[in-house]
């Protein structure tokens, strides 16, 4: 409503709770007529008075209040979800303590199969005599505590497939020195068998599907 229409807003009033005298509706009609803002007005008093029909009066004089059990609902859910957050929290931070861990266990094993294979000695590099065509590879068998080391080198493997490297003994018995991933150039690995150096007598690989891929018969 406009200011210029300020003076009316009583008469709309009365007239949207029909308590408007009759002399004066034709007045306040009249100016409707003519006015938007006013009929806009009117039409939203009409709508209040309404409503109002519908209001207790035995409450208008209450102060509304929420449920009692509200704030232990609300305090119930807060503490819910902190214990949520802090599993969550403490999840992470056994997983990132866990990456360490492992990270720091593989430097370990790293370092200590260098020390061991600087401590037993080398045996001499041997050629595997058997080979797939487009493929090659060595080794040399190193001594240690828990069995045998092997430093091996490998090339024209078919890249990201994945081989095993075996030790067997004189009884035909195979010991797994574990797996690894083929690549085109020449790559030189070091795993570990437990299977006692002085009992190793053919060092051989295979692929995925137990094809013999190297092969050498000590």
């Amino acid at each position: 409503m406009s200011d210029a229409c300020r003076e009316w807003r009583g008469d709309i009033a009365a007239l949207a709770l029909d308590r408007l005298p009759a002399d004066e509706r034709a007045r306040v009609l009249a100016h409707l007529d003519s006015c938007a803002d006013c009929r806009a007005e009117l039409r939203m008093l009409e709508h209040l008075g309404r409503a109002m029909t519908h209001a207790d009066a035995t409450r208008l004089d209450h102060e509304p209040a929420p449920p009692p059990e509200l704030r232990d609902r609300i305090m119930t859910r807060l503490s819910d979800e902190r214990a949520v957050v802090r599993r969550l929290a403490r999840r992470r931070v056994r997983r990132a303590i866990a990456a360490v861990a492992a990270v720091a266990a593989a430097i370990l094993l790293a370092l200590g199969v260098s020390v061991m294979v600087r401590d037993s000695g080398d045996s001499d590099r041997v050629q595997f005599a058997f080979a797939l065509p487009d493929t090659s590879g060595s080794f040399a068998l190193h001594r240690n505590s828990t069995g045998t080391v092997i430093t091996f080198t490998h090339e024209g493997l078919h890249p990201q497939d994945v081989y095993w490297l075996w030790l067997t003994d004189a009884t035909g018995k195979r010991v797994s020195a574990g797996t690894f991933l083929g690549t085109t150039d020449a790559t030189t690995v070091t795993m570990q068998a437990a299977l006692a150096m002085d009992r190793v007598v053919r060092v051989w690989v295979t692929d995925k599907d137990d094809v013999i891929i190297l092969d050498k018969t000590l």
